[in-house]
């Protein structure tokens, strides 16, 4: 089974609180280890990330958006993983919480553009952000946003082996 790669970066400069007093990593999540100091497997290549989907394998990828910048990405074995993928006072959001951030603190699709320099629409990529909710066995939900196609934000569920951006919160 194929797995796509999505890419997604987000330039809030400081800590975001919404109304519900959940508070936001600034930046992406950029971790090679668990919490508890294991290695997170590191894929080089489509092949062994289609692998690490279809066995299950927590693993995580470097993706350059527009040849200009690399971010990593995670697939929800690594997210999900019991060794702990977020750091010590910090969890993954539910799909809840990150519905919750989509609305209360970016707004509408014009201020998600704005704070995204639409650079996915130019490079034609979907916007998309794990949470921890699992929809069953082979899917679980994530936030995304896509300007060539609806140029929304909604919450949605994908294969666990599809690779996506992690903001965490506490």
């Amino acid at each position: 089974m194929k797995y796509l790669i999505i890419l997604a970066i987000w330039t809030i400069s400081s800590v975001a609180t919404a109304q519900n007093e959940i508070e936001w990593m600034t930046e992406n999540l950029s971790v090679t280890t668990f919490r508890n100091g294991d290695s997170i497997q590191q894929i080089t290549n489509e092949q062994d990330w289609e692998k690490a989907g279809n066995n299950k394998v927590p693993a995580w990828i470097y993706k350059s958006v527009n040849d200009s910048t690399q971010v990593i990405v995670y697939n929800y074995y690594a997210v999900i993983d019991a060794r702990g993928l977020a750091p010590n006072g910090w969890k993954i959001p539910t799909i809840k919480e990150l519905e919750s951030f989509s609305m209360e603190i970016m707004g509408d699709a014009n201020c998600w553009s704005k704070n995204f320099g639409k650079t996915f629409a130019n490079a034609g990529l979907l916007v998309g952000f794990w949470s921890s909710t699992e929809y069953d066995d082979g899917f679980a939900y994530y936030l995304d946003y896509t300007e060539w196609l609806d140029d929304r934000l909604k919450s949605d569920w994908a294969l666990k082996g599809l690779g996506f951006s992690v903001r965490c919160v506490r």
